[in-house]
């Protein structure tokens, strides 16, 4: 890893921490709030629930809805790397409990703070199936071919290298297992002076792929049947959108 890309994660890193710890606005206005949630596809029954258990919305930013499309069958493993408060784990237990399954979540984030406030937005919920670890998305500490799938929202782009954090997911993720991610997309490559903006790299600007280079990168890691979904324009230019994208790992894949 080269000293730029170091120098992004700290600076995401660090940014990061200042909104959770130091209560720091965010430099670029984004969209948040139960508005934007329900207009991502989050239920309004699941809004509601979380709500009412206090979740301070001004601090949860996802890109999409990665589980919209999604069945969850009892006992399934889920991994949410960059989990934030783990809004997608609250969501799939909730999901998975209208059909009366129970899914494990566990979320994986790098900053302390937000998982300090994530398990005690659990406490308030009684959610019981969500376990909280301190780690690199990039160096997830967990064994060989665990989880039956992995959610990413608004995580993907703020990584420079996609091939270490997509081989890093592969290695943890079950043979015909989903990787699931929401996030910002471009539908061509963005100025050379992006990668040098650290805010835009917090926000998932400057790491924004356009879907065909997105496609190339993950077959090059081994995924197979990707597809995207719920992919909106957000410009009349049409230089950024935001979706979801599906991809699973093949036994048969190799990298």
């Amino acid at each position: 890893m080269d000293n730029l890309d170091n120098a992004i994660l700290r600076h995401v890193r660090f940014y990061y921490e200042r909104i959770y710890r130091e209560r720091q606005i965010p430099s670029v206005k984004v969209p948040a709030g139960v508005e934007f949630a329900v207009s991502l596809g989050y239920p309004e029954g699941f809004v509601y629930k979380v709500s009412k258990a206090d979740i301070n919305w001004e601090k949860v930013f996802p890109c999409g809805c990665p589980l919209k499309d999604i069945s969850l069958s009892d006992g399934v493993l889920i991994l949410n790397v960059g989990s934030g408060i783990g809004l997608d784990a609250f969501f799939a237990e909730w999901k998975a409990g209208l059909q009366g399954q129970c899914p494990v979540t566990i979320n994986v984030d790098v900053v302390p703070e937000v998982l300090i406030e994530g398990n005690q937005l659990a406490e308030r919920l009684n959610a019981t199936g969500i376990f909280w670890v301190c780690a690199n998305g990039a160096k997830l500490p967990f064994q060989d071919n665990v989880f039956d799938l992995i959610l990413m929202n608004g995580v993907f782009n703020i990584f420079p290298n996609k091939n270490t954090i997509l081989r890093e997911v592969y290695r943890v993720l079950k043979n015909d297992g989903i990787l699931c991610l929401a996030d910002l997309f471009v539908s061509k490559s963005l100025p050379p002076y992006f990668l040098k903006e650290m805010d835009a790299w917090a926000w998932c600007m400057s790491g924004a792929m356009t879907p065909d280079s997105v496609m190339n990168t993950f077959k090059n890691c081994g995924f197979q049947d990707t597809r995207f979904s719920h992919l909106v324009w957000l410009d009349k230019e049409k230089l950024f959108a935001r979706g979801v994208v599906y991809s699973r790992k093949s036994d048969s894949s190799t990298i």
